[in-house]
């Protein structure tokens, strides 16, 4: 085992403290340390890996509550671009066309005034 000296050690011993003790929470081989250890026994008792157990089920619940909080937040952008407010005539011609938010004009077209080739390019595209 390598000793450290120093100011490195001072800083390194609670650490490899903890780390050893949840190292041997999930191992077969129970932790040599005092802490949580029986009188006259060896290794953790049942209370204690049930607690182990218990806090770590609650610290991955308060982890898992928090990401969907997280993506309920989020703003997605709109997948579906806002098209323009059409005024047509009784026949159906184009009257008048109101530009979106932004100032654009954006007609909605109909499947039949777009060319097939387009279309049929654009699924075999998609099919891939």
């Amino acid at each position: 085992m390598i000793r450290r000296r120093g100011a490195k050690a001072r800083l390194a011993a609670p650490f490899a403290k903890l780390f050893g003790r949840l190292f041997a929470m999930l191992s077969a081989r129970p932790f040599s340390g005092r802490l949580f250890r029986r009188r006259g026994g060896s290794g953790w008792g049942l209370w204690q890996r049930g607690f182990a157990l218990a806090l770590t089920l609650a610290v991955a619940g308060t982890g898992l509550q928090r990401f969907d909080q997280w993506v309920a937040q989020t703003v997605l952008p709109v997948t579906l671009a806002e098209t323009s407010t059409e005024v047509l005539d009784r026949d159906g011609a184009l009257l008048r066309v109101y530009p979106v938010g932004d100032g654009i004009w954006r007609m909605a077209p109909q499947l039949a005034q777009v060319d097939p080739d387009f279309i049929a390019m654009l699924i075999a595209y998609e099919d891939k």
